[in-house]
């Protein structure tokens, strides 16, 4: 039976050794520009820190070993499952909530933006609760949103009507004052505790002015776009009704990779496609975290920050190829991070402060 074992397990390791080799180097997805990699791999440090960059001299062993040798192929899905646990596992079990979160907040992200640079919808208010409005106070157009939900859960596009009522352009209805009172308390009772609020301008397709802008989701990993994803609502608030298209960062098509049923070719590429990537990319690398997906919206002011969202919904399921190619993103940003703590010196201590030691340790 031994025997049998042992045959059955290199079976399973040559069968898994040939489906890595065909994603070692493993490509971009949609080919990430090499100068944008090499970008994220050098910032902060002056140098690669892929291994061809060190001197033949200072390699070790371990870095000829192939990657395939090191087990399974990464896994975008499988990746953001382990962030999401980590996150339960700090709240529930140190008691230390991830501050990442703090800019899952939409004012704390707008102000996070704001400091590196990257402008946002006019804000025109904040609220505890819907009856601290004064909605006569406010424009004709404006959204009405949470400040935490996501999935548009609570997010009302609205434009006054004579007699005071709304129109609400992302579900095609007519709120009256006092039933947005009551839905917002609906939402509360369902999350068992306040939900505060904003409002901020309203932003439509210049071509269709009752139509929201669509929204740009951008994967990025430590300043590295990697995927980009345009939802358009279709002015339906049915999620089944929303139209997807997936673009690599040279905005060509990537066809269905995901969203299959939805996924709609003939939606168009953004106004202002390069500064799209390059926000992202900024917003980014200034968290210095291996990923977060980057929601932004275009404006006649260019590209302006919706929200971060740190663990997209699910499923957050792509084709295999695509699924290997975000986890593959993900573990070298991980990497760089790494890198970065130790030539800033935060792993000295394990050598005695003494950071020539550590190089000295990677040559042998």
């Amino acid at each position: 039976m031994k025997w049998r074992l042992r045959r059955e397990q290199s079976r399973v390791q040559k069968q898994g050794d040939r489906i890595a080799a065909t994603l070692e180097p493993a490509p971009q997805v949609g080919s990430v520009p090499a100068q944008r990699q090499q970008s994220a791999d050098t910032q902060h440090t002056g140098s690669s820190s892929e291994p061809d960059a060190r001197p033949e001299g200072r390699r070790s062993r371990g870095h000829r070993i192939p990657l395939r040798k090191l087990g399974d192929v990464p896994s975008f899905r499988y990746k953001l499952e382990e962030s999401m646990r980590r996150t339960v596992m700090l709240r529930e079990h140190h008691e230390t909530p991830d501050p990442l979160w703090a800019i899952n907040d939409k004012l704390g992200g707008y102000e996070f933006a704001a400091r590196l640079g990257v402008d946002h919808p006019e804000v025109l208010g904040s609220y505890t609760s819907t009856r601290e409005i004064d909605f006569a106070a406010l424009p004709d157009r404006f959204v009405l949103k949470t400040r935490i939900l996501s999935t548009n859960r609570g997010v009302k596009a609205l434009v006054r009507l004579s007699g005071g009522a709304y129109h609400d352009l992302l579900r095609d209805r007519v709120w009256s004052v006092s039933e947005l009172h009551a839905d917002h308390a609906r939402l509360e009772a369902t999350k068992a505790g306040p939900l505060p609020l904003m409002v901020e301008e309203l932003l439509t397709k210049p071509e269709r002015p009752n139509d929201v802008v669509d929204d740009w989701k951008l994967y990025c990993f430590d300043g590295v776009v990697g995927l980009i994803m345009q939802r358009d609502l279709m002015g339906s608030p049915e999620q089944m009704d929303w139209r997807f298209k997936y673009w690599d960062t040279e905005f060509v098509d990537l066809g269905a990779i995901k969203d299959v049923e939805r996924h709609d070719s003939s939606l168009e590429a953004p106004r202002f496609p390069d500064q799209l990537i390059e926000v992202a990319e900024r917003l980014s690398r200034g968290m210095g975290r291996p990923f977060v997906r980057i929601d932004l919206l275009e404006s006649g002011r260019g590209p302006l920050l919706g929200e971060f969202t740190p663990h997209p919904g699910r499923p957050q399921v792509f084709l295999p190829e695509y699924d290997s190619q975000l986890g593959r993103l993900w573990e070298q940003a991980e990497a760089r991070i790494v890198a970065r703590d130790i030539t800033a010196g935060r792993w000295s201590h394990l050598s005695g402060g003494r950071q020539d030691q550590l190089v000295d340790l990677r040559s042998r």
